[in-house]
């Protein structure tokens, strides 16, 4: 269910964010921690885990008509094959955003690694976690909250709402959910518990805590 933790046959920790029952062969995971910004492992040290979830000039608008302002970052996680619009912005994105190339190649193959040298077996997707998937978390931590996911404007989650968990918020890392009023603006969690958005660009600030796809044969 939803908010329970399992260990994978690797002995990494994972925290069910979907729902599973026996009838479903796979479980939808959220990663305890942050990856390492070179995808040799798990870390709880920020300095070790911060990454932009666009570089600077990554997506250009000679070839991407919805990224306005490419030197900022763009706030669409993956190529789209119809044109998107959040608010006034509207255009085709042609190319997936710098920190999906990262998670498709180097953190997923850092995870299969991981589950087949201990007797388990490759993931069958990984992503970013969503902000309605945040809320789904919280709403089955407390049945008195009501966790509604939003596009625009930030909120401080252990304000809000009741018995949110920590381990949600321990550290600071990106969504894949895009803020609607501006094409550079994505959102992400940070370790005080606000959900709010920042520039697709940022420093290299925030990190990068992966959901995942698996077969629950990996579970120990």
């Amino acid at each position: 269910n939803i908010g329970e933790s399992v260990t994978l046959k690797d002995n990494t920790v994972w925290y069910v964010i979907e729902n599973s029952d026996s009838s479903k062969d796979t479980v939808t995971l959220f990663a305890s921690s942050n990856i390492k910004n070179d995808a040799s492992g798990w870390t709880n040290n920020l300095s070790e885990s911060k990454i932009a979830f666009d570089e600077a000039g990554a997506r250009t608008t000679e070839n991407n008509s919805y990224c306005t302002n490419p030197s900022s970052g763009c706030n669409i996680y993956g190529a789209q094959d119809k044109t998107v619009t959040n608010g006034d912005i509207s255009g085709t994105v042609t190319e997936d955003s710098t920190i999906k190339k990262f998670i498709d190649s180097s953190v997923k193959t850092y995870i299969n690694n991981s589950l087949t040298a201990s007797g388990g077996t490759s993931i069958n997707s990984i992503r970013l976690i969503t902000n309605q998937e945040i809320c789904n978390i919280i709403n089955v931590s407390n049945s008195s909250n009501n966790c509604i996911p939003i596009t625009t404007g930030s909120i401080n989650l252990i304000d809000i709402y009741k018995d949110v968990p920590s381990w949600l918020y321990i550290m600071g890392y990106w969504t894949m959910t895009p803020y609607e009023s501006s094409s550079i603006g994505v959102y992400l969690v940070n370790p005080q518990g606000y959900l709010n958005r920042n520039s697709a660009d940022y420093s290299n600030s925030f990190g990068i805590r992966p959901v995942i796809v698996i077969n629950k044969s990996n579970i120990k």
